[in-house]
């Protein structure tokens, strides 16, 4: 699964929880930053989602982007049947000013099936 935004300007780091039924799939890891520039990420994983951050190091400026990849996880299903629901949520974003950011939209979601 991958996850990419739309816009923004001056990212200095990100938070977010991607939510799944458990009883369907399980967090697998392969979590990687796609943004080089902001590569120290991290997953704590929750029953119902995994909540994952990055962040830049340092005094840096931020990143900015349109049409950006941001991350990529891997989610693997338990069961077999049509394709549950999968969302990403709360996604937050700090800027090169510390400027905490709450409720961002424009990020969505590409699913990759394995055979």
């Amino acid at each position: 699964m991958s996850i990419s935004a739309t816009e923004f300007a001056e990212m200095y780091g990100y938070e977010l929880k991607v939510n799944y039924d458990s009883d369907l799939f399980e967090y697998s890891g392969g979590l990687s930053s796609k943004i080089a520039e902001i590569g120290t990420i991290f997953a704590k994983e929750f029953d119902d989602y995994v909540l994952i951050g990055a962040t830049k190091i340092g005094n840096q400026p931020g990143f900015s982007g349109n049409e950006v990849a941001v991350l990529q996880l891997t989610l693997t299903a338990t069961t077999d049947g049509s394709m549950p629901v999968i969302t990403i949520s709360d996604i937050s974003i700090v800027t090169a000013d510390m400027e905490y950011v709450r409720n961002i939209g424009n990020w969505n979601y590409n699913i990759a099936l394995a055979s």
